[in-house]
Parts: structure tokens; C-alpha cells; sequence
């Protein structure tokens, strides 16, 4: 699989962390139709643009979104 920047998981990604009922989300979520490879560049793609902030806590990471993330979401809604 090319390791092409896809918009449209970018987006997935931090609608997955709004929704989330907890401020900080553990791991790297399960999207149907995409490998975890491929999660984990846009999950590093959304970090690097300033989108989500991940924390490592003790063998495991967790991920949370910025204030960059939720303004983008805000100009990107359906």
C-alpha cells in the first residue's frame, strides 16, 4: 500500500477522537477498509499539522485533540 496522504482518514481520525467520551483515547482506533499501518502514518500525518497530541503512558499511547484539530474539524463539517 502507497503511503499517500488521504484526507479523508485524516478527518475520520479526529471525528473518531470528538466523539470520544473521554478526553484522551488509548490506542490506535479500527477503521473497516484500512490497514493499521496506514492508521498509524495519518495518526502521525494529524500530529505533525498540529491536530492531536499523543501522550505515552507506560507501554501505551494515547492520543487527544488540539485545538488546531477542532478548528479544523469545525471547517470541514458535512
Amino acid at each position: 500500500m502507497e503511503m499517500k496522504r488521504d484526507l479523508k482518514l485524516i478527518l475520520k481520525i479526529l471525528r473518531y477522537l470528538e466523539q470520544s467520551s473521554k478526553s484522551r483515547v488509548f490506542g490506535i482506533p479500527d477503521f473497516n477498509g484500512y490497514e493499521r499501518l496506514y492508521i498509524e502514518y495519518h495518526m502521525k500525518l494529524a500530529e505533525e499539522a498540529g491536530y492531536i497530541n499523543s501522550h505515552y503512558h507506560g507501554g501505551e499511547t494515547s492520543y487527544q485533540l488540539t485545538w488546531a484539530g477542532h478548528e479544523h474539524l469545525d471547517r470541514n463539517r458535512d
